[in-house]
């Protein structure tokens, strides 16, 4: 036996779909009612239904509704306002939850049985109402900012470096609330200096300082460990040089310096749209602070000029002294490899000035500047090296020659993928190594290092590649592998 389907498919002519919509909008059946009274599919009831709102029904479904509908709701309505002020009163001694629209429409269908409406119909009647009583309710703050108060934070942003390369960079934004003003400058990148810099670059441009600045908790300003806030040594020093109060909010609170979020947002979309070509930083912060003076020109809320009440709030401001000590200076123990850490990031220095495992007796000075990074001995006072910061991503120096570290790579495997070494091997080196054992890459570490004392190291690669490739590991087959190689016309050194 065949299975009859009594419900008719998706296809309706033109009178049949309006006859669905006169039942739906005019008689205020429901899908379900509808699908039932004429034997249809639930997919074509909803779809024909979906289609005309779709095409016919404005944004404001529920007031249109409302309008059509020939119900008149008025003779309930002090009983349901009554029925939702009585329990938001007893809601705030028993601490409730918030009383659903859904639920007010059962109890008023249950004490008012006369009623014929459906209750789709009946919520949509009670929701504005509710709406309105619950706002009422709601208390807000006001925000009350005085002259002297300042907002800063930091922002990223696109930009076309020198080199046509794509770059998000850091950019600072120092927010007024009072005068509704601002002023931004672009960092080279987010370091103690680098901010110190840019912060004075708008002061200078100002000439003073808001005597209150709010920050948020940055590890460039402080540092919070066990709930407790420590105030990084440089910025109190730059802090006390100017002589401003430094406000900390609390954690995870943007809105409480809601002002300066929304300028970096603005900044954002304005300044930098369309991305601009940055070939000199300094011309180009210098043109920001103009930029910045021309967005300040617009009108204040109190219909006055945002710069003019910005140059009355400069009349309870700071004198702006410049500071000139943007040299931090830091003591640090290198390691085995004679790395210091310096700001989270990584440089090598000379071999000689390496520590052992276990003995940490040597110690070196350290001079941060903005752009360079000088170390000295700290017993005879002597320059040992010089780098320019490492900025962006990048974590520690580039060494090209790895040679003299190849004995301690020996010793201890693990600083093999720690540092750059392995990175800078080529991949049959890599595919190769892997999958030695520890006491094989030992021997090949220590082989190696030999080779490269009595070669060089761009040799000494050459001729490890060759061993890994024939699976030779030990002293005699490198030898003999540096002996093929100077008898070979195409490999003679």
């Amino acid at each position: 036996m065949k299975k009859i389907n009594k419900k008719k498919n998706c296809s309706l002519s033109l009178q049949g779909r309006f006859k669905l919509e006169q039942l739906y909008f005019n008689n205020l059946l429901n899908e379900k009612q509808i699908t039932e009274m004429n034997s249809l599919q639930k997919e074509t009831t909803s779809h024909c239904i979906v289609n005309y709102k779709k095409s016919y029904l404005p944004h404001n479904k529920l007031n249109y509704a409302l309008s059509q509908m020939k119900f008149d709701f008025s003779p309930y309505e002090d009983e349901v306002v009554k029925y939702i002020k009585t329990y938001m009163s007893t809601a705030r001694i028993k601490k409730l939850p918030v009383l659903s629209a859904k639920k007010i429409t059962s109890s008023l269908l249950e004490s008012h049985p006369e009623i014929t409406v459906c209750f789709k119909t009946l919520r949509n009647y009670i929701m504005p109402i509710k709406k309105r009583l619950y706002d009422t309710q709601r208390k807000f703050t006001p925000l009350i900012h005085y002259p002297n108060e300042a907002q800063l934070d930091f922002g990223t942003s696109y930009v076309y470096r020198t080199d046509e390369k794509l770059m998000n960079m850091y950019f600072m934004v120092l927010s007024f609330p009072h005068s509704n003003t601002f002023y931004c400058q672009l960092m080279r990148t987010r370091n103690r200096h680098e901010f110190v810099h840019s912060l004075d670059k708008i002061f200078e441009h100002l000439n003073c300082i808001p005597p209150e600045i709010w920050f948020d908790n940055d590890a460039l300003f402080c540092i919070i460990s066990n709930k407790e806030r420590r105030i990084n040594s440089f910025f109190e020093e730059y802090r006390k040089h100017h002589k401003f109060k430094a406000v900390f909010l609390n954690t995870a609170s943007g809105n409480e310096k809601g002002h300066v979020e929304n300028y970096i947002r603005i900044t954002r979309n304005n300044i930098f749209v369309p991305i601009p070509e940055v070939k000199d930083l300094v011309s180009y912060n210098k043109k920001l602070l103009v930029s910045c003076d021309k967005l300040n020109g617009r009108e204040h809320a109190n219909g006055e000029i945002r710069k003019k009440v910005l140059d009355k709030d400069k009349e309870c401001f700071l004198k702006f002294k410049p500071f000139n000590h943007h040299i931090e200076k830091l003591i640090c123990i290198p390691d085995e490899l004679a790395r210091i850490n310096v700001l989270y990031k990584q440089y090598y220095l000379p071999l000689v000035y390496a520590n052992g495992k276990n003995k940490r007796s040597v110690k070196v000075a350290v001079d941060v500047g903005r752009f360079n990074i000088e170390v000295f001995d700290k017993n005879t006072n002597e320059s040992i090296a010089k780098f320019s910061r490492i900025i962006d991503d990048i974590t520690s120096t580039e060494i090209t020659n790895w040679g003299p570290y190849l004995k301690i790579f020996a010793k201890n495997l693990e600083y093999v993928y720690t540092t750059k070494f392995f990175e800078s091997l080529s991949e049959d080196i890599q595919e190769n190594y892997i999958f030695l054992t520890c006491i094989e890459k030992q021997q090949v570490l220590k082989n190696m290092s030999l080779v490269y004392e009595k070669t060089d190291y761009a040799r000494a690669i050459r001729i490890t590649a060759i061993c890994l490739a024939g699976k030779r590991y030990s002293q005699h087959d490198f030898v003999m592998t540096i002996h093929n190689l100077k008898v070979d016309p195409f490999f003679r050194w």
